[in-house]
Formats: C-alpha cells, sequence, structure tokens
C-alpha cells in the first residue's frame, strides 16, 4: 500500500474514530435515563417519571456502516448476502444476533483466539459498537429507511432508471425525439420549464429531478409512439416500468397511510423490480 494510501486510511480511521466518540457522548445521557428513569412533563400537565428508549435511527447505509460497525457490503438489518442487494425479495433474510457480536467482541478484546476470523467473516469490524450498550436498545430494530431522501430516492434510483432508459431509447432509435419532446414540454403552475434537450444535461439537483418525476413518464410514452408490431409489447413494459417507480416516489410522499395505500406501495416497489430485469434484459439483447 502505498503512502498516500495508508494516509488516506488513517486520517478515515481517525474521522470514523471521532464521529463515533461524539454520538457516543451524545447517547451518554439516554443510558442513564433508559435504565434509571427521569422526570418529564407529559403532556397532561403532570410529571411523570419515563424511560425514554431509542427507537429508531433515519440514516443512508455510509452512516449506518458507521453506527453499526459494519463493513459497506453488509445490510445493518439482516444477513442478506451481498449478490441480492437491489433484487426484491419476497421472503425477509434472517436478522442479525446482535448480542452474538457484543460478546464475540468482548472475548476478542480479552485476547480469545478464533473471534478475529468470525468478526472478519459477518463483515463486523474489530470496534465496539455504538448502540450496543444503550439501555433496551437492539441496534438491528432500529434502522429506518427514509425513501424521501433525495440522495436516496431522487438522486439514487431515478438516476439508475434513466440511464438505463437512455441505453433503450438510443438502442430503438428514439433517442432524439425524446429529447425534442422533453425541450419542449410547456410551462404550468409549480412546474419549472426543462430548458435544454435532455441529454445536454450533465447534472441534476433534487429541485430538479422532483420536476422530472411530474412529466417523465408524459414524454417517455409520447417518444415511443406508433412502435412496430415487434416494438409494441417491449415498449408497453418499458412505460409499465417507469410507471410503478413514479407511482411509489409520488404515493410515499403521503403523510400518512392505510392499508390500502401500503399494500399499493408494495406492489408498485414489486412492479418495478420485475420491470427493471425485463428492461435489462432487453439491453443485453
Amino acid at each position: 500500500m502505498s503512502g498516500d494510501r495508508k494516509r488516506d486510511k488513517a486520517l478515515r480511521g481517525r474521522s470514523n474514530r471521532i464521529l463515533r466518540e461524539i454520538i457516543e457522548l451524545l447517547f451518554d445521557p439516554l443510558r442513564e435515563a433508559g435504565s434509571e428513569g427521569v422526570k418529564m412533563d407529559c403532556s397532561d400537565g403532570f410529571v411523570r417519571r419515563c424511560f425514554p428508549i431509542l427507537c429508531a435511527w433515519i440514516a443512508d447505509h455510509k452512516e449506518n456502516m458507521i453506527i453499526h460497525n459494519i463493513t459497506g457490503n453488509i445490510c445493518p438489518i439482516c444477513k442478506a448476502d451481498e449478490s441480492i442487494f437491489g433484487m426484491y425479495i419476497m421472503r425477509p433474510e434472517p436478522t442479525w444476533e446482535t448480542w452474538r457480536y457484543r460478546n464475540l467482541h468482548l472475548r476478542f478484546n480479552e485476547g480469545e483466539t478464533g473471534e478475529e476470523e468470525e468478526l472478519k467473516a459477518g463483515g463486523i469490524k474489530q470496534t465496539r459498537g455504538i448502540l450496543w450498550n444503550i439501555t433496551y436498545v437492539d441496534p438491528v430494530q432500529i434502522p429506518k429507511p427514509d425513501i424521501l431522501l433525495v440522495h436516496v430516492q431522487y438522486l439514487g434510483l431515478f438516476n439508475h432508471m434513466m440511464d438505463w432508459l437512455m441505453a433503450f431509447l438510443k438502442k430503438h432509435k428514439r433517442k432524439e425525439e425524446f429529447d425534442t419532446i422533453w425541450a419542449r414540454i410547456p410551462s404550468y403552475m409549480g412546474f419549472n420549464v426543462m430548458n435544454k434537450p435532455y441529454s445536454q444535461v450533465s447534472q441534476w439537483q433534487g429541485k430538479e429531478i422532483r420536476n422530472l418525476v411530474k412529466v417523465f413518464l408524459l414524454a417517455l410514452a409520447a417518444s415511443l409512439h406508433r412502435p412496430t408490431a415487434e416494438q409494441h409489447p417491449i415498449f408497453d413494459k418499458a412505460i409499465r416500468y417507469v410507471r410503478h417507480l413514479v407511482d411509489f416516489t409520488l404515493m410515499a410522499q403521503y403523510r400518512s397511510h392505510t392499508t390500502e395505500t401500503l399494500n399499493l406501495l408494495e406492489r408498485y416497489l414489486m412492479g418495478f423490480h420485475r420491470g427493471k430485469g425485463r428492461l435489462l434484459g432487453v439491453l443485453r439483447s
């Protein structure tokens, strides 16, 4: 390893240690409050002894790596293999046994042999987990995905989708037509006009992609008009694929949900993953 790489690795390690120490310092009052209780003002005006417990942690994957003491190719919740990341899984994988890795760390720090390899095989780093010593907290249960995070939903999923669809449009000689339609979309209330063809945009901001979601399906459908008999089923599947992701994104922004909307979100997500596989299959053929 070169000197620069060693120095960069050391700096990253130090930054992670500092972040861990800051978070542990912030959580320290919660440890005592969770076990001994603390007097708190209640909504009915009375003061009661309460036991606050950490129940959720909304973070992206890189933040979860630090909080949960794991490597980048590990899920903080379950034992899913890296090969199935990004796939729609009907049955959840078994969750991590936090207590087991906590005990492995204790034995590792006491100098017992064998624990280092087991920790490494599980993708667990050889440092203490930040959440392990907080009263009544199971680290596996508290990660909660924020699907409205710009970098997750818009700059993540939609960027991937657009890359695939641009290749799809180019393969079927519809890319120029899509660009023309995109640049000519008229203005209306709450929508900012696109002032250049899609392919000429080099970088997207969150606000621009939120704008894109409102009209992309219409622009795609218009650019795929008058297909041949061979193209018709392929174009139809591409439109359905995009529709599933658009519907999921827009419905996920509801302030509250019912059983019906949650079932619809699940259906849209399943449809998106099925359509994704078909679209990628067309691009590879």
